[in-house]
């Protein structure tokens, strides 16, 4: 049998398993969770649950995502570990999910990412232009909502918003400080990062469609 050891996965067990292979199966789960996600924090329900379903996922996934998707890995580790600090430092999550809150607002976009490639699934013959008008929609929205809670809203609620870093470091311990600083600013620093990508692509689609 031949290995493919391009992901974590592989290295772990051993096997061929191609990203290509199981990217459709991620994307629907990311479509359900980042769903969810949203739902609960529209109705603040339970966050220790969405939490923890949220964690499990990215772990999931960062096992099986290619090295070469460095971005990725690196947003899911520190994802990973801004939820792993609500439990380490028993942050009670009933009375006091501001902190909570804000980061999980983020997956708002990523439910117009993750629905533009379960699009991609349907798309046969008979339906391609109304799977691409379907895409561009959730295209724009995907760009809207990531412009809105993962630049603005999160620079302004997270960022520079002292409660922030009170709600989930209440008695300013130095380490709690340094560790929440240091995910948090690499979060934002791929956002932007991600959104210099968005920008790129977008520039070059509509210089495509206009030499055409």
């Amino acid at each position: 049998m031949k290995y493919n050891y391009s992901m974590i996965y592989n290295l772990l067990f051993k096997t061929g398993v191609k990203y290509k292979d199981v990217e459709k199966y991620s994307n629907i789960f990311m479509l359900i969770i980042s769903i969810f996600t949203t739902i609960n924090c529209f109705f603040d329900y339970d966050y220790e649950v969405t939490t923890n379903i949220l964690k499990y996922y990215l772990f999931g996934e960062m096992i099986i995502l290619p090295f070469n998707k460095l971005d990725m890995i690196l947003h899911h580790i520190s994802s990973i570990s801004l939820l792993q600090c609500i439990k380490i430092y028993d942050i009670d999550m009933v009375n006091n999910y501001y902190s909570t809150k804000q980061l999980l607002l983020t997956e708002t976009s990523t439910i117009f990412l993750s629905l533009n490639s379960v699009l991609k699934l349907f798309r046969n013959g008979e339906n391609v232009k109304l799977v691409s008008a379907c895409q561009q929609v959730s295209l724009i929205f995907f760009i809207v909502t990531f412009m809105k809670t993962r630049l603005y809203d999160f620079y302004f609620n997270i960022l520079i918003n002292d409660y922030y870093m009170e709600s989930i470091n209440k008695d300013n311990i130095l380490a709690q400080r340094i560790y929440v600083n240091c995910f948090t600013y690499i979060l934002f620093c791929l956002n932007v990062y991600w959104f210099t990508l968005i920008i790129k692509k977008v520039y070059k689609e509509s210089c495509k469609k206009n030499a055409d």
